[in-house]
């Protein structure tokens, strides 16, 4: 047999769950040109931050964020393909992403919706503690992930939470999806023209392929619609929502908020929190403006 006919190799892809070990040796290559070793770390650094830059210079970007997290926890999130199962994955990006929305926006506000069984479940009403967001979403996520997902509900309650934010507040759905259907009790197309009407910006990452009514959600109301092909790809593509989004139309003229920073105090005797009445505190905060006595910062 010639060596033309001879089959070709076929090299080993290995498994998803092999992605996420951290080969050393793999981050130091030949440079062909010079044949110097060099390592590949900062390469992939600097091709990230490009994943993250949407490229837009001179724009207005709002600097007070009201987003709504959804979450689909239905029966497409108990999938095996990624380690341990889809939910259980999306849950541990979606904590980092919370953790770093809040490194980039420390003055704004978030809330998690969960779709499954057919109904969106508000998780946690908006608020800038980004525990409450991850312990809410962990224990969503440890209840199991069944049924279907509402796309029309999840849009409806977004629109609900958002609806009393003021003019000034930039305001935002993120969505996380991973199944190829939404099973909604009425019209979904209404809900999203709807959500366009009130200025809210959605956005879409969805997992192995696209949707037709999530990319429209996204096109009507602005935002941005991506498709993950795996964990670390899926970690990349939610990182760049972390960003500001550049304001839509005109934007808002820029006016004065009246804002005050909680003051440490310590009490010569203990005494309920608001936002933890269940244990009495001698050291805590006070707020400037309505002097009420709060035990974590920040808080509403």
């Amino acid at each position: 047999m010639d060596d033309d006919d001879a089959p070709a190799e076929v090299v080993p892809r290995g498994y998803a769950w092999e992605a996420r070990f951290e080969r050393s040796w793999e981050q130091i290559q030949e440079d062909p040109r010079t044949g110097r070793l060099k390592s590949t770390t900062a390469a992939t650094q600097r091709a990230r931050k490009a994943r993250r830059d949407d490229g837009l210079r001179g724009v207005r970007r709002g600097m007070i964020r009201y987003a709504v997290l959804v979450v689909d926890l239905s029966a497409a999130m108990a999938a095996t393909d990624w380690s341990p199962a889809r939910g259980e994955a999306v849950a541990a990006v979606a904590d980092a992403w919370i953790r770093a929305f809040f490194d980039e926006n420390p003055i704004s506000q978030l809330a998690v919706v969960a779709l499954r069984d057919g109904v969106a479940e508000l998780l946690s009403t908006l608020s800038s503690s980004p525990r409450a967001h991850t312990d809410a979403l962990a224990a969503a996520v440890t209840s199991g992930c069944y049924g279907d997902a509402s796309l029309e509900n999840g849009v409806r309650l977004a629109a609900a939470v958002l609806a009393p934010i003021p003019a000034y507040g930039s305001r935002e759905v993120l969505v996380l999806f991973g199944g190829l259907a939404t099973c909604d009790p009425g019209d979904v197309q209404a809900a999203i023209d709807g959500l366009a009407a009130d200025g809210v910006r959605a956005s879409v990452v969805g997992i192995d392929a696209e949707v037709y009514i999530l990319s429209r959600l996204a096109s009507v109301t602005g935002g941005t619609y991506t498709v993950a092909t795996a964990e670390v790809h899926f970690g990349e593509l939610l990182a760049a929502h972390v960003t500001p989004p550049p304001t839509v139309g005109d934007g808002v003229p820029p006016t004065l908020i009246r804002m005050g920073f909680p003051i440490l105090r310590s009490l010569p005797a203990p005494r309920p929190a608001f936002d933890d009445s269940l244990a009495a505190r001698r050291i805590g905060y006070v707020c400037p403006r309505c002097e009420a006595w709060i035990a974590h910062v920040p808080a509403e």
